[in-house]
């Protein structure tokens, strides 16, 4: 299975209340996407900051790459 293709058509599908495709598609790719303990890394690396626009160059500091963010995002979504 093509998870990333098929994420997105879940996305979609979604909206139009198509409620077991979009659990099939959950149960069968939720393990490909997100990283144990990103959320705790990246909160970490929050707090280290005082201002906002800090926040990239914190994450970046901490090994915390864009490619990792919009896994953890795919994973949140397949989550929730």
């Amino acid at each position: 299975m093509n998870c990333i293709d098929e994420v997105r058509k879940a996305f979609f599908l979604s909206w139009v209340g198509d409620r077991e495709y979009v659990e099939r598609v959950r149960r069968e790719c939720k393990d490909q996407f997100g990283e144990t303990g990103l959320k705790e890394r990246i909160a970490k690396a929050i707090e280290k900051v005082s201002w906002d626009w800090e926040i990239p160059l914190a994450l970046r500091d901490d090994g915390i790459d864009s490619a990792q963010l919009v896994s953890g995002a795919i994973s949140e979504f397949l989550e929730s």
